[in-house]
């Protein structure tokens, strides 16, 4: 088995942002995609649960994310699994205790940014990596040119007539 080491600094505050702020999750919910965003898949796991909350709730978990592991847990067949995304919590939990007064929905958006990011330009290496490998340019121009950067941003570009959710979110008259 390989073990893979994965810097989950950012990703963990990317997360307990997900978690706590609704503007940091309403956000990031627009973007997301069915496989994830995160390296981690853990943190794809967590955060599949705080954007399925938001779709239904609009709103961000918070402390609720305790029932939404709870119930995850009480389906899963593997313990060991589900101790390992305990544990999982249990640090994201700790490092957003640490951070708690310094929280800035904006700084987190723009590490969500780096962190998608990094995931996006990784995966896009490896495919342009194994159309070189089959020497087949096509493929790797049509993936190169497929290519978008996902921006969650101030500096993100939204299309209001496409974005629903960043219209509304634009003209709503409370900030949080």
């Amino acid at each position: 088995m390989q073990v893979k080491t994965v810097s989950a600094v950012g990703e963990k505050a990317v997360l307990a942002a997900m978690i706590t702020d609704r503007g940091v999750l309403a956000t990031v919910a627009d973007r997301w995609e069915d496989h994830g965003l995160f390296d981690s898949k853990w943190a794809n796991l967590v955060g599949m649960w705080c954007v399925t909350f938001f779709k239904k709730y609009a709103k961000a978990p918070g402390r609720a994310i305790q029932d939404l592991y709870d119930s995850w847990a009480a389906r899963s067949k593997d313990a060991d699994t589900a101790e390992l995304v305990a544990d999982y919590l249990a640090q994201v939990s700790a490092d957003y205790v640490q951070l708690k007064k310094d929280v800035n929905p904006q700084f987190a958006l723009d590490q969500a940014a780096r962190v998608f990011n990094k995931v996006r330009y990784k995966g896009l290496a490896d495919g342009l990596g194994q159309c070189v490998d089959m020497d087949d340019m096509d493929a790797a121009a049509k993936q190169l040119s497929a290519f978008r950067a996902i921006e969650v941003g101030d500096d993100g570009w939204v299309n209001p007539v496409t974005d629903d959710t960043a219209a509304i979110n634009a003209f709503s008259s409370v900030r949080e």
